[in-house]
């Protein structure tokens, strides 16, 4: 039977060194819709450039992704590992800059860092210092988790969405308050 829900987008954003982890984020999600869902009436929409950015000529890619993804998203989450990533011009990466923006529109962000060891013969020693910088930065403007392995990315992570979704100010809670004939676009004109 259907049942009304606002769709909330979730930014999952990472360097290329992270894609297992990336599918871990999608995958939480996913868990997180099966089991909460209906009873929220919140739907969580895994966004990523990967998977859901067109093509666009004109602008910086960093740009377009900005515009067509994540101005759109009402939560960020972001993993590191060995990889900052590809410099923007403005950031030092493409998920730095993601997670500035994101944070800068007082949108919640959750961050992550791996701490599984690395194969030093694909270490690319610049991008590991610029991870480690960015990490020590954060450790002064941000609560963030560290994890060993996948399966304790995944466990986090699914902690700390569940986390989110119960107890943010910035995402509502449940939407069982819905009268039988009002509609999501009644509600989200009324919390506008």
């Amino acid at each position: 039977m259907a049942y009304p829900a606002v769709v909330l987008r979730v930014m999952l954003s990472a360097p290329s060194d992270v894609d297992e982890e990336l599918e871990v984020m999608r995958q939480v999600v996913q868990r997180w819709n099966r089991t909460h869902s209906e009873a929220k009436q919140v739907v969580l929409l895994p966004l990523d450039y990967r998977a859901d950015a067109y093509p666009e000529v004109g602008s910086h890619p960093q740009h377009t992704v900005n515009r067509q993804l994540l101005a759109k998203c009402e939560i960020l989450v972001a993993a590191f590992w060995s990889r900052i990533g590809t410099a923007t011009g403005d950031h030092p990466s493409g998920t730095v800059e993601e997670i500035d923006l994101h944070v800068r529109a007082h949108k919640p962000a959750l961050l992550y860092f791996s701490t599984r060891p690395t194969d030093p013969s694909q270490l690319d020693l610049d991008q590991l210092a610029a991870v480690r910088r960015y990490k020590e930065q954060m450790k002064s403007e941000a609560f963030y988790h560290e994890f060993d392995s996948p399966v304790n990315f995944s466990q986090l992570l699914t902690d700390d969405l569940a986390r989110l979704m119960n107890e943010s100010e910035y995402i509502p809670v449940s939407y069982t308050h819905l009268r039988a004939h009002e509609t999501v676009l009644d509600l989200v004109c009324r919390l506008l």
